[in-house]
């Protein structure tokens, strides 16, 4: 298929559901007949619930493309069935805590084994930044773009 050049687009690589699908259908709601709707999402949730939502309502689906960019973060082994076992993914964010609380939204359950109930990380969780502790920079304020790399690791205990 010849690509078409979008009418209009709508980036929701931030958003949670119900929002995700919510942002599309007002975008939809604003553009002709015939013409496209480029949406940017990120996530398993968006991607699967947006496209059979809009389908749902009549609209089509003209492709679903995977884009580079996001943060990598290497995910430590005991916290993989979290990720379906990858020992990397990506996430969206313009500090680590932006990009840890989106590891959240794409992979349940994770996020409360790295932050406790006030949002600072875990004590017997470190994280680092390009290989710097973050605690050493500006911790979860400390500013990420596309292409860095975190690393989580859990704290290893032990004695003689």
């Amino acid at each position: 298929m010849a690509s078409v050049a979008p009418a209009a687009s709508v980036d929701i690589t931030r958003e949670v559901c119900p929002m995700t699908y919510v942002r599309t259908k007002l975008r939809l709601e604003s553009i002709g007949p015939g013409e496209v709707l480029e949406v940017l999402m990120r996530g398993e949730e968006p991607l699967r619930n947006v496209p059979r939502s809009a389908q749902e309502e009549g609209h089509e689906v003209l492709s679903l493309e995977a884009q580079p960019g996001g943060t990598k973060v290497r995910i430590p082994t005991p916290l993989r069935s979290y990720t379906k076992d990858q020992p990397e993914v990506s996430a969206a964010g313009g500090t680590v805590g932006e990009v840890l609380r989106d590891l959240e939204k794409s992979y349940p359950g994770i996020g409360t084994r790295l932050l406790d109930e006030k949002g600072s990380v875990r004590r017997y969780v470190n994280i680092f930044y390009n290989d710097e502790d973050i605690r050493f920079l500006k911790d979860l304020d400390t500013p990420v773009s596309d292409n860095d790399r975190i690393s989580i690791v859990p704290a290893i205990a032990g004695g003689a």
